[in-house]
C-alpha cells in the first residue's frame, strides 16, 4: 500500500470510509490479500465501506514523498 508520507493514514482501520485506488482489478491478488487481512484482523470490509477505484498499474505512478507501505 502507498500513502503520502504526511498522511494521517497509518493502519488499515484508518482506511475506513476513504477512497482507495487499486492497481489492478477486483480479483488482483494483492487487493484480495489486503481485504482478507482487513476482515480478519480488523473486522473491516474495505470493499463495502469504501469507494474503491480500479485501474491499470500505469495510472498509479510512484511519487516522491509517498511511503511505500504502512503497518497493519
Amino acid at each position: 500500500m502507498m500513502v503520502k508520507g504526511d498522511s494521517p493514514i497509518i493502519t488499515l482501520p484508518d482506511l475506513r470510509a476513504k477512497k482507495i485506488g487499486v492497481a489492478g482489478g477486483p480479483l488482483d491478488k494483492s487487493w484480495l490479500l489486503i481485504q482478507a487481512l482487513a476482515k480478519r484482523g480488523h473486522a473491516l470490509d474495505l470493499a463495502a465501506e469504501n469507494d474503491v477505484v480500479f485501474g491499470a498499474r500505469r495510472f498509479f505512478p510512484r511519487r516522491r514523498g509517498w511511503a511505500n507501505s504502512m503497518p497493519c
